[in-house]
């Protein structure tokens, strides 16, 4: 979240080619022949050949042979091997490693990206391979190059595996240590001042980068040394609009409100209205889980820690929120169930952060209508006392007030105005990512937390529960792990704490280094901004600690994949989809969790109307042959329907990675 680093980018290319290839079947990973595994009990640091090592979660099973290495996670749905290889080529290299681990391997390989090389690498390439619809997998060969050998890793497994385990898998992926591989440190360094020169060189760059990512508008903050050093607003509020973005512009911030709200929480345990350890049941008798044991077991800190082992469940409430209520929200969760244990791992959960919200909001202010009760504790308790006097946690509200439009992406990424209705899905649940603000407003937030819970010389919160929030909770990689309400990135020795945020039409970041009293933020009137805000954070680092110059080089090959991966796409789509493919399923359909859908058609496009937004649809046809209706434009460009039944009738399959979806007459 806080450092910018090419695997990142590579990693949003490759889930948007899944995306559009999502499957319904998830086979067991083939087990390798000649291998004994055992399951590990602690966190464990292995040690390849050639000395290197790399670190491998608690649970997991792992076999070691004398040139393999075999890791699967606890269900044996996903694994991953480690190879050194001294090939010629990062394409030999991975090839011959798929050799030692499958002789039998013959996929075809969909896409080959070789990014800049960044954290003492030689040289870095990953292969994604083709899959069919109904395999629901995701297989991908990577190789890092120190000196003549390559260290490689391939995987093999169910997307659903690859969602829930993903940390894990990046822990083990990321974690590789090679003697001779010295990292970028950036620790020790003292930041320059953001002078005239180098305000003018980062203004410049984010002003470029903007226009390169095709972003309307942008209003961007630095804080350094205690006070707000830069404000500045970039383009336009709405796209074909003369109205500019200043730093007084509203903006949505999404997620960015989780650590809004966890900071609401923190002067509540201050004032021993409740602890962190408190049982959620405890304050809300109602509250309840798809699991009775996990349910007793969730404390007030864990509704923001992403640390129960709920997977993240967004479509319920973006697909249907007219008429819903925070409590309704709430109840959701009495039909979800973790599938992981608690602590294991990282899982997000808007529902689980909403509740806690809501929760800590009523047992403060004793009022029953729960949004009520969220406002009026966030005002008094973060707003007021943080003189966040423009920041609104109402969209009619935000209206009256000068503010930024939301721009959803077509399936070509291009940038497309949407109603500001759309944006009402996050309404109910506000704490999770319903807020807006300015940059002045969120500087005021990163100045309390750069002073430790101190502002305009008052405390506003206790040092020890602001830190609390800081503290370890589910760790997400080898250099990052989530808090309460907070990402924490100790990357290049530079510690990064902060949260972004995307909604359907903006996207925002906050990030703040608390051992260089500086803050950056970021604000996008765009869906999907997270390259641009990251390759932007990435600049001023540059600037200000002497760091290698990787931001430029990033923008630009992320974009160049980015369109190529879009071209490999549109190979298997048709924007218009077929008469065959589409008169069976024009007419109404219906979830449970979803609500309705409508497919019809409208002169001689085709429309998916969800009844709270609507949008184009296309076909996708894969090579097996397989056909999807596909949506192809804003909001959720990229996402399929699969005509197929369902106990015998006809039905539409939507997927996520852990979840399914079907849609009936």
């Amino acid at each position: 979240m806080n450092s910018l680093t090419i695997r990142a980018l590579c990693f949003a290319i490759v889930l948007l080619s899944v995306s559009i290839r999502a499957q319904t079947q998830a086979p067991a990973a083939p087990q390798p022949a000649a291998l004994t595994f055992r399951q590990l009990t602690e966190d464990t640091k292995i040690k390849t050949a050639s000395g290197a090592t790399f670190t491998v979660a608690s649970g997991w099973h792992i076999a070691q042979g004398p040139d393999l290495i075999v890791i699967q996670e606890p269900e044996k749905e996903l694994a991953a091997a480690f190879v050194e290889s001294t090939a010629p080529t990062a394409e030999e290299a991975i090839a011959e490693a798929w050799k030692r681990w499958k002789p039998d391997f013959a996929r075809t390989i969909r896409q080959t990206i070789k990014p800049p090389v960044t954290q003492g690498w030689d040289e870095v390439a990953q292969i994604a391979y083709e899959t069919s619809v109904d395999e629901r997998r995701i297989v991908i060969g990577a190789a890092r190059r120190k000196g003549k050998t390559y260290y490689v890793t391939l995987v093999d497994g169910a997307l659903s595996a690859a969602e829930r385990r993903g940390a894990q898998l990046n822990i083990a992926m990321g974690s590789l240590e090679v003697a001779a591989r010295a990292e970028e440190n950036l620790g020790d360094r003292k930041p320059h001042a953001l002078d005239a020169a180098r305000a003018e060189k980062f203004l410049a760059f984010a002003e470029e980068a903007r226009k390169m990512s095709k972003v309307p508008g942008v209003a961007i903050a630095v804080i350094q040394d205690g006070k707000i050093v830069l404000e500045k607003g970039l383009g336009v509020r709405e796209l074909d609009k003369p109205e500019p973005v200043t730093p007084a512009t509203l903006f949505m911030i999404g997620s960015m409100t989780k650590p809004l709200t966890s900071l609401m929480m923190a002067k509540l345990v201050d004032r021993g209205t409740f602890a962190w350890e408190t049982p959620v049941t405890k304050l809300l008798p109602t509250f309840a889980l798809g699991d009775p044991d996990a349910t007793g077991r969730v404390t007030m800190a864990h509704t923001v820690c992403a640390c129960t082992g709920l997977p993240r469940s967004d479509m319920e409430f973006i697909f249907e929120w007219n008429g819903s209520t925070p409590q309704k929200r709430i109840d959701l969760l009495k039909g979800m169930k973790p599938t992981t244990g608690f602590g294991e791992t990282f899982q997000y959960s808007n529902l689980m952060v909403a509740t806690g919200g809501y929760v800590a909001a009523m047992t403060a202010t004793k009022n029953k209508d729960l949004r009520r009760g969220y406002e009026d504790a966030m005002t008094s308790e973060v707003l007021r006392p943080l003189g966040m006097t423009a920041t609104v946690l109402d969209l009619n509200e935000a209206q009256k007030h000068e503010h930024a439009y939301p721009h959803g992406r077509t399936l070509l990424t291009d940038p497309q105005a949407i109603p500001m209705e759309w944006e009402r899905g996050v309404d109910s649940v506000m704490p999770a990512g319903g807020a807006w603000s300015t940059v002045g407003d969120l500087s005021r937030w990163l100045l309390l937390e750069l002073n430790n819970g101190k502002l305009d010389g008052q405390q506003i919160v206790s040092e020890r529960n602001l830190l609390e929030r800081r503290k370890q909770r589910a760790r997400i990689n080898a250099k990052q792990y989530y808090g309460l309400g907070l990402f924490v990135d100790e990357s290049a020795g530079l510690r990064a704490i902060g949260h972004g945020g995307n909604t359907f039409g903006f996207t925002a970041d906050a990030t703040f280094y608390p051992d260089h009293g500086l803050g950056l933020v970021v604000l996008t009137n765009i869906a999907a901004g997270n390259a641009y805000t990251a390759v932007v954070r990435r600049r001023l680092v540059e600037l200000l600690f002497d760091a290698n110059e990787e931001a430029e080089k990033a923008l630009a090959f992320g974009l160049k994949q980015t369109q190529e991966a879009i071209k490999k796409q549109m190979e298997e789509i048709t924007l218009v989809p077929d008469a065959s493919l589409v008169d069976p399923v024009i007419g109404k359909w219906t979830n449970p969790l979803l609500g309705s859908i409508e497919i019809r058609r409208e002169g001689e496009k085709v429309i998916l109307d969800a009844g709270e937004w609507r949008a184009p649809v296309g076909e996708h046809k894969d090579k097996s042959g397989a056909r999807r209706i596909l949506l192809t434009g804003p909001p959720f460009a990229g996402l399929a329907f699969w005509p197929q039944t369902n106990e015998g009738k006809p039905a539409l399959l939507f997927e996520t990675a852990q979840q399914k979806y079907w849609f009936e007459r």
